[in-house]
């Protein structure tokens, strides 16, 4: 899997996202959005939690992953994000994912 330029917390934080993003759905009308879900999540996190992924997702914007307003002015006033969703670099990354777990299953790993 050819992932440089993110750390091994922000491709967690890259799962995490498109787990979020397939919960959006007709039935959860309330969490209509990405954002809404993310600020729902922010609730039950811890102020360092919530700062761990709001760098996570910054990084993750910059790098091309994702589609957000994140920036560092949200990590330091504490800002709401606005996400849009995971871009194709982002969805090729968790593909690449998939199936280097996949293929570790196959093979009999962990």
């Amino acid at each position: 899997m050819d992932i440089k330029d993110i750390t091994k917390e922000q491709l967690e934080t890259l799962i995490l996202i498109k787990s979020l993003e397939e919960f959006v759905t007709d039935e959860h009308e309330n969490l209509s959005s990405l954002s809404e879900v993310i600020w729902t999540l922010e609730e039950s996190l811890s102020n360092e939690e919530y700062k761990q992924l709001v760098t996570d997702i910054c990084k993750l914007t910059e790098t091309g992953y994702i589609l957000s307003d994140a920036t560092e002015g949200h990590i330091e006033i504490d800002r709401i994000l606005e996400v849009e969703g995971i871009t194709p670099k982002g969805q090729s990354a968790l593909d690449d994912w998939e199936k280097e777990i996949r293929g570790s299953i196959d093979k009999g790993g962990k």
